[in-house]
């Protein structure tokens, strides 16, 4: 993965972004440190893509923060230019919250000033034992935009199937 241009998403983003070391990170107005990887998915990929990861140190729902939203997708809009590949993300269900999350999520993407420019698709899945939702957002100028969405759902229906 190509680093991100961090004086690039400071330029749009309402919060200013560190990178750590391993995340790009800001903190919300609320106090709370977001941080935001990228891991490469090396296990059903169709081509290249990356995980999502998006962490809230303070492990619980912060107060209707818009500037969140929109930091995140500096992050994301700037993934998107340096890295031409595709992001896949889960929401957590460690605390029984992931339907919360799943909202959550897709309002951010539905209000993206931006969101014309990708698509996200979004399905219910059982990890370990625990239902949760698995997206993937694709560039819609992704070469393989189509094939990359087919894939997805062919995983998609593996995983429900309970086979390996």
């Amino acid at each position: 993965m190509r680093p991100l241009d961090i004086s690039v998403i400071n330029q749009n983003a309402p919060y200013k972004v560190y990178f750590d070391g391993t995340s790009y990170c800001f903190v919300s107005q609320g106090g709370a440190t977001i941080s935001i990887g990228f891991s490469l998915e090396n296990e059903y990929s169709y081509t290249i893509g990356y995980w999502l990861g998006l962490d809230n140190s303070f492990a619980e729902p912060s107060a209707k923060d818009d500037n969140i939203r929109e930091t995140v997708f500096c992050i994301i809009e700037e993934f998107f230019k340096q890295n031409p590949y595709y992001l896949l993300y889960f929401c957590e269900f460690h605390d029984g919250k992931q339907h919360l999350r799943n909202r959550m999520f897709r309002s951010w993407f539905t209000n993206y000033t931006h969101s014309d420019l990708y698509h996200i698709h979004t399905k219910d899945v059982v990890i370990k034992g625990n239902e949760t939702y698995l997206s993937i957002i694709v560039p819609k100028s992704h070469p393989d935009f189509e094939d990359i969405i087919n894939y997805f759902d062919e995983v998609v229906a593996i995983m429900k199937s309970g086979k390996p």
